[in-house]
């Protein structure tokens, strides 16, 4: 997944489907820092990073696909649609390369 921003300005904007991506990601992640196979407090420190960023629909969306993800267990790839998010060792290690190229494009460490 690749965040499309460009954080110099005062607001991005994402489409729809990227931003419901955005959202179940880190529910996503939520699950693998739950499993202690991520660390901590990640997922609540990207998300308060990034929502200074976003456009009020995109935060809507973007709640909108954390919420979904969290109920249901699943990402939402634009391409592919909702599918099964299994939070094991596999898995929360791509997770983690992605909150790590958030981290970096969001200038944390």
């Amino acid at each position: 997944m690749v965040l499309l921003l460009s954080l110099g300005e005062s607001s991005a904007e994402m489409t729809r489907p990227v931003s419901l991506s955005a959202g179940s990601f880190f529910a996503a992640g939520l699950a693998c820092e739950r499993h202690d196979l991520i660390g901590q407090g990640q997922i609540a420190t990207i998300m308060t990073d990034l929502d200074k960023y976003l456009s009020a629909r995109n935060k809507r969306w973007l709640k909108d696909g954390f919420d979904k993800g969290l109920k249901t267990s699943k990402v939402f790839i634009p391409e592919r649609g909702w599918i099964d998010s299994t939070a094991d060792e596999s898995e929360c290690y791509r997770v983690q390369s992605v909150l790590d190229e958030y981290r970096s494009i969001l200038g944390g460490n």
